[in-house]
């Protein structure tokens, strides 16, 4: 969002001697405040706090701002105003759940020069003693002393005479989710707050406005005038200005629609910027850094959302009765971790069911994750899969969340998306930290997962689930709903998980309800569209009742034949019951028995499309990839022979064996794919092909041919002969050249001739775009306007890799292009690749080799090809190792090696083939590499770590074991900053790898670092609860060992705010409580100097002294809670024993005042300050306009006067 603004504001610079407003407005003709200094800037903003009224936040607040650097170019002379919407607030509103004011903490430094002011209202909807409209909320901002003009604009407009030099500074608009419409939502509010005034009108006996502001939520009424006639004004006046409207995309929990919507969110103004914020209304303003992007954009695989779209929908009345049934309410009711395991047979209505009772859960709780896995899809069939999906929903919906993600993103990078171990650790971490109603996680499908990971998820959930124990914290604990085919849960081995498991199909009562109540909507459904009769009807009734033992699945299809069928009278429906298939298998095969002969060799072409796709198809993608040959020129031929209406084709050739849904096909079921497909393992589906010889065997290799085919091909086409990512041949349209009236506004002259009025068209637009904006741009473009690109270029390479051994020799001629960066075909596909691709290593984007691009995209038959007929530097083959063995492709690494690759060549981040293995938990390329004998096993990669200390920290538990089974495997090896392997594993939290490594005899487990610190430091440092529970009963331990600052573990623990890692140091008889650093600061000091309330109780309650002793600069525990503004600690600390209000200098209550905080000022006063201790700060807090301060220091000095008197 930031560099969306700050892109604007470049386009409209203004010269550096002059201050235009901007942003969400702001004007350099009003009468300007008082800029304070930054230290008043911060107490004033740090004085919000829950016990302080709204009213003491109305009027315009300086909040931060950088000084114009007239030495820099890049400099932004604006002001910048902040305007809240209703129910919002002047501070709260801009300001992150971890305590980030963004306008004031980001904002100034992001866009240099500018000056950044919030502006408060009394908007409260509900508790309002307003009765004022929106129009005089906008007179008011006008009016007001300091003359803020957000909204107020278009009433500006209204008097050019008063307002023209105001209106003549503002150079544009941000608009956050604005409702220029309104919204659906503010009816119902309206309808609720009718209800509730009615109730209340009695106890006001009319002399104010009611409990809710109905008026302004009529306002708010989607489309209502009020805003109508707003909206048409503002278009007409604005229009000269640059105009920046986001909007947001995520419903708000508990709510399933948007609150603003974009039709709303837009004023549909020339040149105005539309750009969607990936977050929900109430998040919309909470800036994320780029870090945290970097996380979420990594994370952001899944979209649930669109899954749950084209799932087919639970009958009204059907999925009821599991509410009911023992296990469930017994799961449902636990006030701890639980585990409820629904199997069933394919087909049953699994994923129907475990859909519904989402839907279900939702009513009453915001906290509900579900995940789909599906064997269909290659992003989602394994348990790193699954735990991504989860944990990006949480974060999604608790965006302060995302601190856990960032922690160890910074550690590991993008390789925590291959490390179970991670992917636990933060989810975990995450639940913990919740503050809100039980979490729910159901995960559907969990067979189709991938059998080793799925192992380690059940494992994960099992120990977790078994580690639960009652509780009366509500927000601590996390039920898990899984299903799958009974056949997974047979198998597992963990037999404590049997009795979490309730079989749905199998004798359930309800479950046999739900298949009649499907069966008999369905009747009514097709007797309705065919007309039948009533005996008709009741004949298909009967007989499709009598076969209820069946699956919902079985009986879909039957319908679905039913449904197909020209004739419909009863002897016909008759006659297609009697040769019903007796089960899935043998449907299967009247499915393709019915496949005209004429149309099996394009069955078999649709079939091996769909087995290969990655992803569901859309109709456009498929078309084109049925279509295309080797002889199609460019993309219109393609188009010319593509089938007018696809979705017919592919359901009069394939039938019910697929499903067409919003625009994507797929196969019906995974039970399709399942009797299908032949592949090792699967000898019946190898017979089902003999009875129809035109119908080749469908294999996996088959499959992938057929789609890498129709990509290669596809990327080949002449559209794409030409670098598309260069400017000239960018398919953007440039907006430069579009009409418009800014170029002739006031504005734009007053910058000086900024642009040469005579300089030819540079397509400055796209100039002036950030490179990473622009080649989004231009890919979101190509992905537009052809329908088969966003495909082929991100999946050809995965699918030639399966097929390479039996493509043809002109196939594989085709393909090499596609590998030589210097043909545009290459850059065009491997530029969108790398811009699309969730964690693509961007260092290799220069990479000008094609063996470099075989070795990374796994193409282990071209590599050798290429090997062999071209005489490859040492240099490349080098590098390729490098990215091969990143890539975790162990064939490719091996090959490399026999060719004289060299293992312990440094490339990106002076990583090797064996460190960037370890650290991305390439079990097979590591044990390729330490075969070969010629990789040095301590080799130092990344700030000088060793391929243990990334297996170790990145949780890769079978790599620590081989590395430390190998001769000469040095365990205790520090990196750059004296870390070793173990300080690593307990940063990372992995337990089991802590007992690992401790176990070893070459581990010194009090090592420090260059800092000091040791293992049980670090641990403390990051709260690390399990892992210091481990330590803690290791022999020889040393839990009191002092950093270089002279800190122990327990004063890390408290300074951080761990209570729980606190407690765990103090029940240990190894740990020493009151130890003081060499700044003279002892735990409860620097648990009360972070504000640390937890904390610091858990402190006091385990003995721990020195509360009120002072440091070497004579600040006390109490003087660290008042500069920290923590009324929560203040008042712990004087239950505790702290009763001198007046030692040092300056008295507490002074600092208190002088530094704004008003609800440490009330304990201190509450609990027996004296209030002429703080006289001397009097002047200043009316000069800050903190009469609040002033006024609650006068009444209790009142107080004392009455009580001496």
């Amino acid at each position: 969002m930031l560099k969306g603004i700050r892109n604007k504001l470049r386009s409209r610079r203004p010269s550096p001697n002059k201050t235009n407003s901007a942003t969400t407005s702001a004007s350099h003709s009003v009468s300007q405040p008082v800029v304070p200094s930054a230290t008043q800037s911060t107490a004033q903003s740090a004085s919000v706090d829950k016990e302080q009224t709204r009213s003491e936040r109305f009027g315009l607040f300086y909040v931060g701002g950088s000084p114009v650097d007239p030495k820099q170019d890049n400099q932004y002379p604006v002001d910048i105003i902040a305007v809240h919407g209703l129910n919002g607030d002047a501070y709260t509103t801009w300001t992150h759940p971890n305590g980030v004011m963004w306008i004031r903490d980001i904002l100034p430094s992001f866009i240099p020069g500018c000056r950044v002011y919030t502006y408060g209202y009394p908007s409260q909807v509900a508790f309002s003693s307003s009765f004022a409209t929106v129009q005089e909320f906008s007179r008011g901002l006008l009016s007001s002393e300091h003359r803020s003009i957000v909204f107020a604009l278009v009433f500006a407009h209204l008097d050019n005479r008063e307002y023209g030099s105001l209106l003549r500074s503002v150079i544009g608009i941000t608009f956050l989710g604005t409702p220029h419409r309104g919204s659906e939502i503010a009816n119902l509010g309206k309808t609720i707050g009718t209800i509730i005034n009615i109730c209340s009108k009695t106890t006001s006996a009319g002399t104010h406005p009611g409990i809710i502001r109905t008026d302004l939520l009529e306002h708010l009424n989607y489309d209502s005038n009020v805003l109508h006639e707003l909206t048409l004004a503002a278009r007409n006046r604005l229009e000269n200005m640059t105009i920046v409207s986001f909007h947001e995309t995520e419903p708000t929990p508990p709510l399933s629609v948007l609150i603003v919507d974009r039709t709303s969110a837009i004023m549909g103004i020339v040149h105005e910027d539309v750009i969607p914020l990936y977050a929900n209304h109430r998040d919309i303003f909470i800036e994320f850094s780029d870090i945290e992007k970097s996380c979420m954009m990594l994370f952001n695989i899944f979209d649930v959302a669109d899954y749950k779209r084209r799932l087919p929908k639970p009958i009204e009345g059907t999925c009821q009765w599991i509410r009911s049934h023992p296990l469930f309410v017994s799961w449902f009711d636990k006030a701890e971790n639980a585990l409820l395991w629904l199997t069933g047979h394919p087909g049953c209505g699994k994923t129907m069911l475990s859909y519904s009772v989402a839907r279900q859960l939702e009513e009453t709780s915001q906290n509900v994750l579900i995940y789909f896995c599906d064997d269909k899809i290659s992003m989602q069939k394994d348990a790193q899969a699954v735990l991504i999906g989860l944990i990006s929903q949480l974060v999604h919906r608790h965006r302060s969340m995302v601190r856990h993600v960032r922690r160890v993103f910074e550690v590991q990078g993008a390789s925590i998306l291959h490390s179970f171990s991670a992917l636990w650790s933060i989810f975990e971490k995450i639940i913990k930290d919740l503050k809100s109603s039980p979490l729910y996680v159901i995960v559907d499908a969990l067979d189709e997962c991938e059998g080793s990971s799925c192992h380690d998820l059940l494992g994960a959930i099992h120990e977790l689930v078994s580690a639960s124990g009652p509780t009366t914290e509500s927000s601590k604990y996390v039920k898990f709903l899984l299903t799958s085919r009974p056949t997974l849960g047979q198998t597992y081995v963990a037999n404590q998980l049997i009795e979490h498991q309730l079989p749905i199909d199998d004798g359930q009562p309800g479950y046999g309800e739900d298949l009649q109540i499907f069966i008999q909507q369905k009747v009514e459904e097709i007797a309705l569209k065919r007309r039948c009769s009533e005996e008709t009807k009741s004949f298909l009734l009967k007989a499709l009742l009598s076969r209820a033992d069946q699956t919902f699945l079985w009986i879909h299809m039957v319908l679905a034949s039913l449904e197909r069928s020209v004739l419909a009278s009863i002897n016909d429906f008759r006659d297609i019951i009697a040769k019903l298939p007796p089960d899935l298998e043998a449907m299967y095969l009247n499915f393709l028995s019915a496949i005209p002969t004429r149309h099996q060799d394009s069955a078999s072409q649709l079939l091996r499309l769909l087995f290969a796709s990655s992803r569901p198809l859309l109709l456009d993608e498929i078309n084109v990839a049925f279509t295309i040959k080797p002889t199609h020129y460019a993309s219109e031929d393609v188009l010319r022979d593509c089938q007018p209406a696809i979705d017919h084709t592919i359901l009069g050739i394939l039938g019910p064996l697929v499903r067409v849904s919003e625009s994507k096909v797929s196969l019906v079921h995974q039970t399709a794919k399942d009797f299908l497909l032949v592949e090792d393992g699967n000898e019946k589906a190898s017979h089902i092909y003999d009875a129809y010889p035109d119908i080749p065997a469908i294999t996996v290799e088959r499959s992938a041919l057929c789609m890498a085919s129709a990509c290669i091909y596809y990327l080949l086409l002449e559209d794409f002969s030409e670098d598309l990512y260069s400017l000239e041949q960018s398919p953007i349209e440039s907006s430069s050249s579009s009409s418009g009236s800014y170029q002739d506004s006031p504005e734009a002259m007053s910058f000086g001739g900024f642009w040469d009025d005579n300089a030819p068209d540079l397509n400055a637009d796209m100039l002036f775009c950030e490179p990473g904006t622009l080649d989004a741009d231009i890919s979101q473009a190509l992905a537009s306007k052809h329908a088969f690109f966003n495909y082929s270029a991100l999946h050809w390479a995965e699918h030639f890799a399966l097929c390479e051994s039996s493509a043809s020799n002109d196939l594989k001629k085709a393909a090499k292009p596609l590998l030589d960066v210097k043909t545009a075909s290459c850059r065009n596909w491997l530029h969108f690749f790398w811009s699309e691709a969730t964690s693509s290593p961007g260092e290799i984007q220069g990479a000008s080799n094609p063996i470099i691009l075989a070795a990374y995209f796994n193409l282990h038959e071209t590599l050798v090809d290429l090997l062999e007929s071209h005489d490859s530097s040492q240099l490349e083959k080098d590098q390729a190792l490098f990215w091969g063995a990143k890539a975790g492709h162990s064939r490719v690494v091996a090959t490399l090696l026999e060719a004289g690759a060299n293992p312990d060549y440094h490339a990106v981040e002076t990583q090797t083939a064996l460190t960037i293995s370890a650290a991305h938990g390439h079990i097979e390329c590591v044990v390729q590499l330490l075969e070969k004998g010629r990789c040095n096993l301590n080799v130092k990669g990344k700030n000088g770590r060793t391929a243990l200390s990334f297996a170790a920290g990145n949780g890769h538990h079978d790599i620590v074991k081989h590395l430390l089974s190998q001769d000469g495997c040095n365990a205790d090896e520090g990196d750059n900053s004296g870390c070793t392997p173990l300080i690593w594993v307990a940063v990372g939290g992995h337990v089991p790898i802590v007992s690992t490594l401790a176990k070893h005899p070459g581990v010194d487990i009090n090592h420090r670092d260059r800092t000091g610190r040791t293992v049980v430091v670090w641990a403390a440092i990051d709260g690390m609860e399990d892992v210091l529970k481990h330590l803690l009963k290791l022999r020889g331990v040393d839990a009191n060992l002092q950093d270089n600052k002279g800190r122990t573990p327990l004063s890390w623990a408290a300074g951080n705010g761990h209570a729980g890692a606190a407690r765990i140091l103090l029940r240990s008889n190894k740990v020493e409580m009151d130890k003081a650093d060499h700044d003279g600061r002892n735990p409860i000091s620097w648990a009360c100097g972070h504000g640390h309330e937890a904390a610091l109780r858990v402190l006091l309650k385990y003995g721990c002294k020195g509360f009120d002793e002072s440091d070497v600069d004579g600040w006390t525990p109490l003087a660290w809670a008042v500069h920290r503004d923590a009324p929560g600690v203040a008042e712990a600390l004087i239950a505790a024993g702290v009763n001198d209000f007046e030692k040092g200098a300056r008295t507490v209550l002074s600092w208190a005042v002088e530094y704004g905080h008003l609800s440490v000022v009330r304990v201190l006063l509450r609990e027996g300050a004296d209030p002429t201790s703080a006289l001397d700060r009097i002047p200043l807090a009316q000069a800050m306009g903190r009469y609040d301060l002033v006024n609650e220091l006068q009444l209790y000095m009142n107080r004392k006067s009455d009580v001496v008197g």
